[in-house]
């Protein structure tokens, strides 16, 4: 996928994210007496937005897998996360029995939200492995300079 095409559509992707969001917001009162509409618009959200943070945070990585294991296994997790979010409503309306789903006991609200979290940001696994590889060479760099310094005085 070339490069252009990946950030013209992960950009349509965002901007499709914001207006399902705004729409929401303004749809709020409707989206709650219509709970379908409201599973729907609340699934392609969370989709939307898993996907977004895949096609910014993952696929431009993927290429250094090939050298970097925790990249790999980091683009592996992140492509399973993009999955889950595609069917995290179908998921819950099988725990529930019921679409759209409703009725989680406090175990299943505890599983359901964390795969909300999961799903969407594992998505962005691969920047997620640098943005903190980047941070620990910071911190040593700032601790060497720190001893420098000491040492000098």
């Amino acid at each position: 996928m070339p490069s252009k095409f990946l950030a013209r559509f992960s950009t349509s992707v965002v901007v499709l994210a914001v207006a399902l969001y705004v729409t929401a917001r303004v749809l709020g009162d409707r989206l709650d007496r219509d709970q379908r509409l409201g599973c729907l618009v609340v699934g392609a959200f969370l989709f939307l937005v898993s996907l977004a943070f895949f096609l910014r945070g993952s696929l431009p990585y993927r290429s250094l897998g090939a050298s970097d294991a925790n990249i790999r296994r980091g683009f592996r997790f992140s492509s399973v996360c993009a999955a889950y979010a595609l069917f995290q409503i179908p998921i819950w309306c099988w725990m529930t029995h019921r679409f759209p789903p409703g009725g989680f006991t406090e175990i299943q609200a505890y599983i359901v939200a964390a795969g909300v979290v999961v799903s969407m940001f594992g998505s962005a696994t691969p920047w997620i492995i640098l943005f903190c590889r980047d941070i620990r060479a910071a911190n040593k760099q700032q601790k060497e300079l720190l001893k420098q310094r000491k040492d000098v005085h």
